[in-house]
């Protein structure tokens, strides 16, 4: 028998063995995990097109042939936590020792690149190696862009889970987005390359399933067993694209559908696989962009017992019609229903010919800046989301500047903010956040003087920190105006501009401390105090109040038992319902259900 550097064991025969690189224990050739000591073999290379894990020193794969490394240069390290944002190492590494070996819902995303060996053998090694770095750049900011970690460098692509280890319930929607996003920039990367006559492409997969967090090391490479061939199927994905392609499976397609236009490639036969399955091509954004909008396409049931909370907002838009504007909160936890009585409400307004201005914040984009304060504005101008640039920009000048001629100077800005900029501007990329609110303040101010508005903000929670700052600007601008600003959150989001005599605060199921509906919402710190006293009443209650609170808890439990769980809960052993995933934190969580969209 004779050693290599690398940890494996040549055998009689020329079979090999794994050494432990810890203990020096010798295990058999497919292990995954010492059997002496337990440490992980995971640091060799999985297979982009079997997933079969092979030791580092290999070039190719000894199960199907496929190319593991780069052929112009030995493939280098790569250090997961150089192409990984601080804040995501901080949240993985904190959590690491809950997240172990738990069992989670995730979409697994291949990506590769089109014939590299090729490639390699064209450019010198120090050329070869500057396009790889940059095509890896280029894949995990689009990675983490979408809060999405690099499980493994493949050696010409990369192996990415959406969901595990930190928890998503739209998880597929995340995947789907930066497999899009990193498209774009590699069309771009490649065009430059062509230049210099590399035709470069890649190929990407994506499929979504159960699997268990392994170990979780400080340079952040991570283990996972998939469960149901989650990793492996992905793999077949990329497989089967076409170059410069994204295909997902039908387990993916099935939480997407609606948010991105796919279309259906059939079930070609996949190598591994025994039951067919369907292929489709991820081929751009979708209709959709909130759960509320897949809702409504299946058709809303009746909603019932919310019309006290209905005759809050009309009492706050009363006092806005007159000239009085207000901010209101509806706050509550993770489906309970605040975006639907939000929806009913614009609904009603829209009936009565008041003008209604929406902007969502989508969880995958909140590391995105600006996005809803973009939306806004889009919602404002009436743009649609085809439109050509040049029509664009034609629309908000005539817009701007019929609203007010002093907004010549402003123009730039937000033709720049739409991502529209006019290209004889001079460069305005480094705008401050004082032009930006100063210029939301006077708009607001002039389009209120016309019409009133309803400004919706759905999901406020998952804002960006850059929006947030904006949203307070708005916050403060429509004193004096007919303009109601209405956002919905979690209770765990504090935005600095919930406060003032002009803001009201309507707890979604947290009724009484309301009053009467025609007094208009109760101010937050009026609700405070309410709650304290009711706090006390309570206390002083005794036993009466405890048999009450029995009672309910029992009538309770034996609804629980006869309804369905709502959508995105999934049963507790108890037969209670979990909440969302994403409103409990990772530690917290032990099985994650997909979400429905």
């Amino acid at each position: 028998m004779s050693r290599r550097d690398d940890g494996v064991a040549v055998v009689a025969g020329g079979s090999f063995r794994m050494r432990c690189p810890r203990c020096r224990h010798e295990n058999r050739e497919t292990a995954r995990f010492c059997g002496e000591c337990g440490a992980s073999f995971g640091r060799g290379i999985a297979c982009p097109r079997c997933a079969t894990f092979n030791p580092v020193s290999q070039r190719f794969c000894d199960s199907c042939g496929q190319q593991l490394a780069s052929t112009g240069t030995p493939e280098r390290a790569r250090d997961l936590r150089a192409y990984t944002p601080r804040h995501l190492i901080e949240k993985i590494l904190t959590t690491r020792s809950a997240l172990e070996g738990e069992r989670k819902q995730a979409t697994v995303l291949f990506a590769d690149m089109v014939d590299s060996m090729r490639l390699a053998e064209r450019v010198d090694a120090e050329e070869w190696h500057r396009v790889l770095d940059r095509f890896f750049q280029i894949l995990a900011a689009g990675i983490h862009r979408f809060e999405g970690t690099i499980n493994q460098f493949t050696g010409d692509g990369v192996m990415a889970l959406f969901g595990a280890p930190v928890a998503h319930e739209d998880h597929a929607r995340r995947g789907c987005h930066a497999a899009l996003h990193m498209m774009d920039e590699l069309r771009g990367y490649a065009s430059g390359l062509g230049v210099r006559g590399l035709e470069f492409s890649v190929r990407m997969g994506l499929n979504s399933g159960e699997v268990v967090v392994g170990t979780i090391g400080d340079d952040l490479h991570m283990d996972y067993t998939a469960q149901g061939h989650a990793g492996g199927l992905a793999a077949r994905m990329e497989q089967v694209a076409a170059p410069g392609t994204v295909y997902v499976s039908e387990h993916t397609a099935r939480l997407v559908e609606g948010f991105f236009t796919l279309r259906d490639h059939g079930t070609p036969p996949m190598k591994g696989v025994s039951t067919p399955v369907r292929v489709f091509e991820l081929e751009g954004i979708g209709p959709l962009r909130t759960r509320l909008d897949a809702a409504g396409v299946r058709g809303f049931s009746r909603l019932v017992g919310r019309e006290e909370d209905l005759a809050w907002l009309d009492g706050i838009l009363a006092r806005v019609l007159e000239s009085n504007g207000q901010v209101m909160g509806v706050v509550g936890d993770a489906g309970v229903g605040k975006s639907r009585v939000c929806l009913e409400f614009v609904n009603r307004c829209r009936a009565r010919g008041i003008a209604v201005q929406e902007a969502h914040c989508p969880a995958h984009a909140s590391t995105v800046p600006l996005l809803p304060i973009r939306e806004l504005l889009r919602s404002y101008f009436a743009l649609g989301d085809g439109d050509p640039a040049e029509m664009v920009r034609r629309q908000i000048a005539d817009q701007l500047l019929a609203l007010d001629p002093g907004f010549q100077d402003a123009l730039p800005l937000v033709l720049d903010l739409l991502g529209v900029p006019d290209p004889d501007a001079p460069d305005i990329s480094a705008a401050s956040h004082d032009r930006l609110g100063g210029f939301l303040r006077r708009f607001i101010r002039l389009r209120s003087a016309s019409e009133a508005v309803v400004l919706l903000l759905d999901d406020a929670h998952w804002i960006d920190r850059a929006s947030d700052a904006l949203v307070g600007e708005l916050a403060a601008a429509v004193r004096g105006t007919r303009t109601l600003l209405v956002a919905n959150f979690r209770p765990e989001y504090r935005p600095a501009w919930t406060g003032g005599s002009h803001y009201h605060q309507l707890p979604r199921g947290a009724a009484g401390d309301r009053g009467h509906p025609g007094d208009g919402a109760v101010p937050a710190h009026r609700a405070r105090r309410s709650a304290r006293r009711g706090g006390k009443a309570r206390a002083a209650g005794g036993g009466r109040h405890r048999q009450a609170v029995r009672r309910a808890a029992s009538q309770s439990r034996r609804r629980a038992r006869r309804s369905p769980p709502r959508r995105g809960a999934e049963r507790a052993p108890g037969g209670g319902v979990h909440p969302r995933g994403d409103a409990v934190p990772g530690a917290a969580i032990r099985v994650q259900a997909p979400a429905d969209p």
